[in-house]
C-alpha cells in the first residue's frame, strides 16, 4: 500500500503571504495615484490662474488700443469700488460714452457709461476672473498695469505698459 503525504494542498502561511504582498502594492498604487491627482488639480489651477493674467492683460491692452486718442484714456475713483478705475472715452455717431475697466468681486469688470447717465457698478459686466488691478499713467509715456491673481495667500502678479500719443 501506498502511504498518503503528510502536507497536501497549499499552506495558510503562503496564502498570506500573497495577500499581504496584494495589500501592499494596493496601498501603494493607491498613493501613488492619490499624490499624482493633487499635482495635477494644482497644475491646472496654476496654468488657470496664468492663463486669467494674459487674458486681462490683453483685454485692456485691445481696449486701449481700439480708442487710442489723445485725451481719451483717464484715471478715476469711482463709488463702490476699491481700486483706481481706467476710464476710455468714445464716441460713435452723435453718441458719447466711456468704458470703464475696474475690479470688483473677484472679477475684472466693463461698464458703459452714456454720456450725461452716472456710472452704477452693479450695470457691468464681468470679463475674466481677476482679484486685483493697479494703474498708473506715466506723463508723455505711457499707461501702465499690474493684474494680480490671490490664491491660497499667495499672488500671481502680470504687469503690462501701453505707450500713449
Amino acid at each position: 500500500m501506498k502511504e498518503k503525504p503528510l502536507i497536501s494542498g497549499h499552506s495558510l502561511i503562503e496564502l498570506i503571504l500573497v495577500m499581504l504582498l496584494l495589500i501592499l502594492f494596493s496601498m501603494a498604487t493607491i498613493s501613488l495615484v492619490l499624490g499624482s491627482a493633487d499635482a495635477y488639480s494644482e497644475t491646472i489651477s496654476n496654468n488657470d490662474n496664468s492663463s486669467n493674467l494674459r487674458i486681462s492683460q490683453a483685454y485692456i491692452h485691445t481696449k486701449i488700443r481700439q480708442n487710442l486718442e489723445a485725451g481719451a484714456l483717464s484715471l478715476r475713483k469711482e463709488e463702490g469700488i476699491d481700486d483706481v478705475c481706467l476710464a476710455i472715452k468714445e464716441s460713435h455717431s452723435t453718441i458719447s460714452y466711456e468704458t470703464i475697466i475696474f475690479v470688483k468681486d473677484g472679477f475684472l469688470r466693463e461698464s458703459l457709461v452714456i454720456e450725461g447717465f452716472e456710472f452704477d457698478s452693479e450695470s457691468s459686466f464681468p470679463v475674466i476672473r481677476l482679484d486685483k488691478i493697479e494703474f498708473e499713467l506715466i506723463k508723455d509715456k505711457g499707461l501702465a498695469f499690474k493684474t494680480t491673481l490671490i490664491e491660497d495667500g499667495s499672488e500671481k502678479s502680470l504687469y503690462g505698459f501701453v505707450a500713449l500719443p
